[in-house]
């Protein structure tokens, strides 16, 4: 959890609306499981409500805001890096964790 509200924040501070996280969907009968990038079940879930909801979309997203009409309330909507499944090849930045031990 304080992995995405770091994420979240730097987002925020730096203006990006959604990137995607190192997850994705599980294949076959896995498909409604989440995996990290790494191949390890997802521990912890950060999903907008009524999210996942398409198992066409295998990559994840965090999102700080959108103005995406099916979410839209009143123009952009802050998200508060909630989740959601997303198509792959959607065009989006990127999030990376990196290990700085030698």
């Amino acid at each position: 959890m304080a992995n995405n509200l770091h994420i979240y924040e730097a987002m925020k501070g730096r203006n990006v609306d959604m990137a995607f996280i190192g997850a994705r969907r599980g294949k076959g009968s896995l498909k409604t499981k989440f995996y990290s990038v790494g191949g390890v079940e997802l521990s912890f879930t950060n999903w907008y409500p009524k999210e996942p909801n398409n198992e066409n979309e295998g990559c994840v997203e965090i999102i700080y805001k959108t103005n995406y009409k099916s979410y839209q309330k009143n123009g952009t909507q802050d998200f508060g890096g909630k989740w959601n499944d997303k198509s792959c090849g959607t065009s989006r930045r990127y999030i990376c964790q990196l290990s700085l031990e030698k």
